[in-house]
């Protein structure tokens, strides 16, 4: 107990204060007031200090896009809050584990995704759905390419990594993304089972590729990659059938 409040006051120090005070202005600004004077904070936030703005600018305008379609919820507004803490703290090299908060934002960005595009099949039944669902595997595409092309300059440079190889191995992924999210919306589990099952699938599959293009695969990764995939989703379909 003796040790509580400097354990505390270590823990309140290490806490960014200028970032958290940015992305709660950030978040609030989207959740209560117009669209435009958002529009004008972000920019504001992200630009400045006008240091490294292009490297992040695909997350970046992930954030503005899903912040127009997204409800204006709690919900929505602790995503994109969280989303642009990573994004700006990266940019801005405050926070230490950059390349791991770029990993967590393309996570939570390809998780709304599928949030965005299953809520809203039913709206596409008429209108060829699986063109429609070619959009967030695309955009998965784009997020797993960037991601790897800056994991590979923060760590360094790495003989062993090929840039050509990791594309094609993060196309054939989006393309697996796409005809399982066709496959899906003939299940008859709701849009929430829906993201889960492909979420799954998206998340070890990232995990795969970075094994993969940066020399760390063995059969035992591959092994826990399969079964963690198997079981969960086992779990899932079992969950969206009881």
């Amino acid at each position: 107990m003796s040790n509580f409040p400097r354990g505390l006051r270590v823990l309140l120090r290490d806490i960014h204060w200028t970032l958290l005070f940015k992305t709660l202005i950030f978040a609030a600004v989207w959740l209560y007031l117009p669209f435009w004077l958002f529009l004008a904070v972000a920019f504001w936030f992200y630009l400045s200090p006008l240091f490294r703005p292009t490297r992040f600018m695909i997350l970046f305008l992930a954030i503005l896009f899903f912040a127009a379609v997204l409800s204006r919820d709690f919900f929505s507004a602790a995503a994109l809050g969280t989303l642009f803490y990573l994004v700006l703290g990266a940019k801005d090299i405050i926070l230490i584990r950059r390349a791991e908060a770029y990993e967590a934002a393309v996570i939570i960005l390809i998780l709304l995704a599928f949030l965005v595009a299953f809520s809203h099949v039913e709206r596409w039944n008429e209108k060829m759905p699986f063109l429609w669902l070619m959009i967030p595997a695309i955009f998965v595409f784009f997020l797993l390419r960037s991601f790897l092309r800056y994991r590979h300059q923060f760590y360094g440079s790495d003989n062993s990594f090929n840039i050509k190889k990791a594309e094609v191995i993060a196309a054939l992924i989006s393309f697996v993304v796409w005809q399982l999210s066709i496959a899906l919306i003939f299940l008859p589990i709701d849009f929430l089972h829906q993201t889960a099952a492909l979420f799954l699938f998206a998340v070890v599959s990232l995990e795969f590729l970075i094994d993969e293009t940066f020399g760390t695969l063995s059969k035992k990764r591959t092994f826990f990659y399969f079964a963690s995939f198997f079981i969960m989703a086992v779990a899932i379909l079992a969950s969206a059938y009881s």
